[in-house]
Formats: structure tokens, C-alpha cells, sequence
């Protein structure tokens, strides 16, 4: 859990027991508590308490009584209602007075009519761009397990266990769509229909229990009321556009074709803008594009607009509100409880052209490509065909294949990325027939087994798309491209280079890059804090020093913000166990397509073994590495330190720590050569020692610029040019300003000329 920054300490002198026993009592003095969860945090050396889910109470850690083991001291008074949840047990700690436990998570019981003058109103601000370490992975024999422990009915889905709301029965399944409750095989993560709520698995088991045991004590207690998983926003701008739209029912006939023109849709009909709910802007200049929730709530639009820019060109410009959507589905609002099959398009557009001429339910996602949330999982469950329809280009069709195994590949059909077979709005302009390409989709064979008859389509496009084949383009190092060819999933990069020389900034720098271009990137940065690094990229995005520019601060956070980037909390030492599992639910949660880990040292601990036992350690963490790159075609870009060698040697492949492993398991090799150490007019290089792909080897000069800390020649080339048009421009001011002077001298010289003649005459 994270602490939020706002929150303050609590200073008194009193023991932990005494400082908790106030605090319980300040809640009306109850003894029936609603859930709230203690949390102790080791590098704060606070206690966090959040009620509801909206408020914190913050408890020095100096100011109770503890042990070497960080254990603490617990008063009888919450003897009764306190339960302990370690690794795998949970138990009621009803037998001492005094009770010792170790705060890993503890849970408290108690409620409240009002709230405590002790306790902090705080808004959550939304964020996507942390990992918290104790989000994993659970296995579906444990869900199952405890769903029978507690004759629970379920049901197994496709994605989810489907299960009734615990709050009206344990013993039977109910058929009623809104009574249902869906778990996440994966993760655990659950959705329930009828108390709109969601949360975690531990969430969930709590809850149950809860409920289980005030039953037997005929207690009445609501359902999922410990927690909200509903994040508070402004939605006022979201409201103000869709109250602002005018239904296109309602529009002016002509100008809504123009605009259709416009869009490049004219062929889309009214009635399907209608089915969609799709509406005008104000302005009569774009279309808004609603997405609803299952409770017909509105969550997010995205608007499109036909725009003419300064220089006479027009342009198409789309916007989402808010800026990070709540997730969901654009069209959900249109299909049946009874439809067996739907279409997954890439955008709300494809989506309406795959409707109106298949005739088949089509829904889309509201982030695009970039990933597909656990929470929309539900919404797809009671489908048994779903049709993935991206488009005929390489990167659709790899992400058509990620989406098939997280949607359970039994029932997923692909469109086949062909000449002949592009996407559903480029096939209806065209007057392709859609029904014909629909009918052609084929399913996903078995992932053990393959053939050449099967793959000759996709050999024959990889040969025909060859530079789009070869991965996505660096936009900032395009003499990068030439070596590496692009950025291409399963593969192990290995970074290298001095200490000092930027190894971090120029890996924030490459991995910023690819982020912009939708590489969903998870960072694992074990050297500095989340925090500077956050500063460093912002820098590197906006192209200024922000200390400096602080004025611009908010258009580049809310940049920041759309980016499809994400931070493990891990800093310090960390098993690679915890940190393979943490990659592991990042990249079935968000999509990532990039990992960076820096830096390998960080993984292997203090080991006070011998050298052998740390090169052992090592090729563990990278062969774990390489296996998770191949086993989740996933980029992993591994930083690891050199041996310590002359400052005036450049480093060889030979240099990495550790055994051969690194470079013999590696599919690229960059090194960060520093040269200034060594010669006068020593510059900084990128050099390329192995590339599996092609084997193109080679360096690339880099060019550092103070302002936005990139590497990039752009912003050198830029800084450059505003200095030059400065010196212009003061030149310039100068030769104004001697001009004057000069016809100034001039004319006193004539006139003392002139009285000079006078005076002779």
C-alpha cells in the first residue's frame, strides 16, 4: 500500500497499545468494527490505517514498544479483534492478554458514524504507474480449494470463476446476470455485478469469511463494504462534453455529412451512429464516442475532430476524457445477454464498419492496442467465439496473439494479416466484402504443434514487411536503427558501461522512446528511487529543465500521465524470485512489452560466499531473465556493471561481470564507451558488440544535452539553434543601435565643417 504524502504523524508520547486503544475508542466506542487495515511501512517507520479506503492515520514507529524482529506489544482491549495474515496462515488471536505478533499485515475491526479528528480526508489521486510488490500471481488450485472449503458453487469460464454474490448464498449458483461475481484465474482479481465493487483476491477471502462468520452469529453485514476500488476524479469536463454533444438524431443532416466527409466515414449509416450513441460536438466540428459501464454509467469519450491548423492543412485530432480511461468497452450498451460471439476491433470507428456489415455484436477497447485490462475480462466471459479483427499489419497481428491467450485461446478466432484481409473500416471504403473476410477467420492451433503450410502466410509477410518486421524505430536514435534494426519482442538486451559514464539516463532516454510509440514499459529500477528517475524522464520528455521551466510542469505531467509506462517499488537488494513473479503479473495485468532492470548487482544480495557461488548466482538471474523474455515475448533490458578495469581501456564484450552466460545468452550487447578520461577530445559512444538479428555491429556517437539530461542530438541540435538565432538577434540589436551613433557622428562632423567655412569667410 502506498502511503499517500499528505497524510501526517501522529505525535504522542503514549504506546503503540495505548495510541491504538484511542484510536478504536474514537470510533463511537463500538466494538463491531466496519474493516480497516494496518500497514507498517519499514523505510517511513510509520503505521498506516486507512478507513474506508479514504482515510489515513499515520503512527510512529519510535513510539511504541518493539523487538529486534520488529514485532510489537498489543493491548487486551483489541486482543479479540485483531486478525494476522502472514505468507499462507490466518488466524484469530483470541488466547493472551498481552498478544505479540510481527506486523506483516495486520487487520483491525471497528466502526465509525463519524470521523475521527485523528484520521486524515485525503483524495487518491489516479495512478497506473506503480507496481506494488505484494500484487501476484494466485493459482487457480487455491481459489478452487477455498471456494470448496466453503461450499461455495462456481462455475469455470473461459477467464473467471464465475460465482453469486456472497451476500446471497454459499450453497447455489443464481442465474441472474446481475448477482454474479467473477474471479480472475490469473490473478484473483473479482468483479461483482451487483455490489459494484472490485478488488483483490485477499479482498475477497476476507470478505467471505466475514460474512461466513456473522452468520453464524445471525449478525447481519453488508456485502464488500471494507473497501472501494472506485478512484475520485474530476469528471466535470467529461460531463460538460457529453451534456454539451448533440445526439446525431438530433443534428443538422448536412453538416453531419459534411462532417462524415470529412472523417473519411461517409459510408457509416445513421442508425449504427445511433445503436453506438455516438454524438456531435458542440462546436459541430467532431463526433464523441461514449463508453458506458454495465450499470449504463458513463465512464470515458473520446472525441474526433476535423481541424484545419494555421498553414491551411487538415487534421484529424482525437482526445479521450479523462486523459487515463477507467477501462471498459466502447458499444458494451449494445449487446445481449444471450450473444454467443462478438468482434474486437482496435478502435470505435472499426468497430461500427464490422457492426453494420456483419451484423455481428463488435465492441472495442478504450485504450486501442496498448493493453487489455483484467477488469474488461468479465465483460467478455459469456462469449464463445470472439473474433480479433486489428488490421493486416505485423504489430496487429502479434497483438491479436497476445490478446487470444489472455481471452483463453479455445474461442478465439484471428483475421489473417493479408493484402486481402485489412481492417473492417479500410475494407468497407475499399467495398471489400466483410462477411466473406469474417467467415475466413481462423482459430488458434495448438501451441505445441505447428507446420509449414499453417506459418507460410506469416513467413511470406515477414518477408514482404521486412523493415517493419524488424521491430519499432527510435525516434531520437535513428543512427541506433541502423545497427539494432528496432525494438522486437523476446529478446535479452544486455547494457553495459563505466560507473558514472549514464547508464541510467540513456536507458530512461531509449526506454522513453519506445513508450511514446505505445511500448507498454515496466521499469525495475533498483539503484535510485522511482522518484529521481520520474524527474530525469520528465526532463527527458519535455525536452526542458523543469526546475528551471516550472511553468510548464503541468502540460508535461499530464503528457506523462498518457504514456504506457510503469514502476516496480522494489529499491535496494531483492530476490529475483519476487521480482520474475512482480514481471510476471505486469505483463498479464498491463501488456508490457519492455522490461528494464537496473541493475543485475542489486538481484544477486550480499553473498558472503565465494566467487564462484556469485557467478552461480548470476547465470541463475539471467538464465530467469531469457526465459521470461522467450516464455512471455517480452524485451528484457538487463543493465549490468563491468569489472573493475583501467579507466583508460575501452571495454570489451569480455568485460561484463560474471561468467559468459551474459554475453552467450544475450541476443544484443550495447556498451557505453567514456572515452574523456583517457584523450582530450573523448566523447561518449554507444557501441553495438553482438546482435543476433543481423549481426550488424557498430557504434553511434552520443551528444548530451545539460538541459533536458537526453542523449539525443535533437535537443543539442535545438539548444544550438536557439543559441544561434540569440546571437542573431543580438547582432542585429547591435547593428540597430550603431547605426544611429554612426549618421550621429556624421552629421556633427558636418556641421563643424560647415562652421569651420563660415568662421573662414
Amino acid at each position: 500500500m502506498m502511503i499517500p504524502s499528505q497524510a501526517r504523524t501522529i505525535s504522542t508520547s503514549k504506546c503503540l497499545s495505548q495510541k491504538l486503544s484511542n484510536l478504536s475508542k474514537t470510533w463511537n466506542g463500538s466494538e463491531n468494527p466496519s474493516l480497516a487495515a494496518i500497514h507498517y511501512s519499514p523505510i517511513s517507520k510509520t503505521i498506516a490505517v486507512p478507513v474506508e479506503g479514504r482515510h489515513t492515520a499515520m503512527i510512529d514507529k519510535s513510539k511504541y514498544t518493539s523487538d529486534k524482529h520488529g514485532s510489537i506489544f498489543v493491548s487486551k482491549y483489541l486482543r479479540s479483534q485483531i486478525r494476522y495474515q502472514g505468507n499462507r496462515t490466518r488466524t484469530h488471536c483470541r488466547s493472551s492478554s498481552i498478544l505479540q505478533l510481527r506486523l506483516e499485515q495486520v487487520t483491525i475491526y471497528g466502526h465509525t458514524d463519524k470521523e475521527p479528528e485523528s484520521i486524515l480526508r485525503h483524495k487518491r489521486s489516479y495512478c497506473t504507474s506503480h507496481i506494488e510488490v505484494d500484487d501476484k500471481l494466485v493459482q487457480t488450485d487455491e481459489i478452487k480449494k477455498f471456494l470448496k472449503q466453503n461450499t461455495i458453487a462456481v462455475d469455470e469460464g473461459y477467464t473467471c470463476f464465475v460465482m453469486t454474490c456472497p451476500k446471497f448464498t454459499t450453497k447455489r449458483l443464481k442465474t441472474k446476470e446481475i448477482d454474479k461475481l467473477f474471479i480472475n484465474m490469473k490473478t484473483g482479481y473479482f468483479v461483482c455485478q451487483s455490489c459494484h465493487q472490485s478488488g483483490t483476491w485477499c479482498q475477497l477471502k476476507t470478505n467471505i469469511n466475514l460474512l461466513q462468520n456473522q452468520a453464524k452469529f445471525k449478525r447481519k453485514m453488508d456485502c464488500l463494504t471494507f473497501q472501494s476500488e472506485v478512484e475520485e476524479r474530476d469528471t466535470s469536463r467529461l460531463t460538460e462534453i457529453w451534456q454539451g454533444a448533440t445526439e446525431v438524431s438530433q443534428s443538422d443532416p448536412e453538416k453531419l455529412q459534411l462532417l462524415l466527409h470529412n472523417l473519411n466515414i461517409l459510408k457509416l449509416k445513421l442508425p449504427v451512429l445511433q445503436n453506438y450513441k455516438v454524438r456531435m460536438t458542440q462546436e459541430e466540428d467532431g463526433l464523441v464516442f461514449p463508453c458506458f459501464n454495465t450499470e449504463g454509467t458513463l465512464l470515458s469519450v473520446r472525441v474526433m475532430r476535423y481541424v484545419v491548423n494555421a498553414s491551411g492543412q487538415p487534421k484529424i485530432t482525437e482526445r479521450t476524457f479523462p486523459r487515463v480511461p477507467t477501462g471498459g468497452l466502447f458499444g458494451l450498451q449494445t449487446l445481449r445477454h444471450d450473444a454467443s460471439e462478438v468482434i474486437l476491433t482496435s478502435s470505435e470507428l472499426e468497430t461500427m464498419a464490422a457492426f453494420q456489415e456483419t451484423r455481428v455484436p463488435a465492441v472495442s477497447l478504450t485504450k486501442n492496442l496498448s493493453s487489455l485490462p483484467q477488469h474488461v475480462l468479465p465483460l467478455l466471459e459469456q462469449f464463445k467465439k470472439i473474433t480479433l479483427w486489428f488490421g493486416n499489419d505485423l504489430q496487429s497481428w502479434e497483438t491479436a496473439k497476445r490478446f487470444a491467450k489472455k481471452l483463453n485461446s479455445r474461442r478465439c478466432y484471428i483475421i489473417r494479416p493479408t493484402e486481402d484481409n485489412p481492417s473492417p473500416l479500410e475494407s468497407m471504403r475499399v467495398g471489400l466484402p466483410l462477411p466473406t473476410i469474417y467467415r475466413n477467420s481462423k482459430p488458434l492451433m495448438h501451441k505445441s504443434i505447428t507446420s509449414f503450410s499453417y506459418l507460410r502466410q506469416e513467413v511470406f509477410n515477414e518477408m514482404l514487411h521486412a523493415e517493419e518486421a524488424s521491430g519499432i524505430k527510435w525516434n531520437r536514435y535513428p543512427e541506433l536503427n541502423k545497427l539494432l534494426k528496432g525494438h522486437r519482442r523476446g529478446e535479452l538486451t544486455v547494457f553495459t558501461g563505466p560507473t558514472g559514464s549514464g547508464k541510467t539516463t540513456f536507458i530512461s532516454d531509449y526506454s522513453l522512446d519506445l513508450a511514446l510509440q505505445g511500448v507498454s514499459t515496466l521499469w525495475g529500477s533498483f539503484e535510485i528511487n522511482n522518484l529521481k528517475l520520474m524527474k530525469v524522464i520528465l526532463n527527458q520528455l519535455s525536452g526542458f529543465n523543469m526546475t528551471k521551466n516550472l511553468e510548464k510542469f503541468e502540460e508535461a505531467a499530464d503528457m506523462f500521465e498518457t504514456i504506457p509506462m510503469h514502476f516496480m517499488t522494489f529499491h535496494g537488494e531483492e530476490s529475483i524470485t519476487r521480482v520474475i513473479e512482480t514481471m510476471s503479473h505486469a505483463v498479464y495485468i498491463h501488456d508490457i512489452a519492455h522490461v528494464i532492470i537496473d541493475n543485475l548487482q542489486f538481484m544477486m544480495g550480499s553473498t558472503t560466499g565465494t566467487s564462484m557461488d556469485k557467478f552461480q548466482k548470476q547465470d541463475q538471474i539471467i538464465s530467469a531473465c531469457r526465459k521470461f523474455a522467450t516464455n512471455m515475448n517480452c524485451h528484457i533490458t538487463l543493465v549490468i556493471h563491468p569489472r573493475k578495469e583501467s579507466d583508460h581501456e575501452l571495454l570489451t564484450t569480455a568485460s561484463i561481470f560474471g561468467s559468459a552466460k551474459a554475453s552467450q545468452e544475450a541476443d544484443n550487447i550495447m556498451i557505453l564507451q567514456d572515452t574523456r578520461m583517457s584523450s582530450a577530445r573523448g566523447k561518449k559512444f554507444i557501441q553495438v558488440t553482438k546482435n543476433r538479428f543481423d549481426g550488424e555491429l557498430g557504434t553511434m556517437v552520443l551528444h548530451f544535452d545539460k538541459e533536458s539530461q537526453s542523449f539525443s542530438r535533437k535537443f543539442r541540435q535545438k539548444r544550438e539553434e536557439e543559441l544561434k538565432k540569440k546571437d542573431e538577434q543580438r547582432k542585429k540589436a547591435e547593428e540597430q543601435i550603431a547605426v544611429p551613433n554612426e549618421n550621429h557622428d556624421q552629421t556633427e562632423i558636418k556641421n563643424e565643417t560647415e562652421v569651420t567655412e563660415k568662421s573662414e569667410d
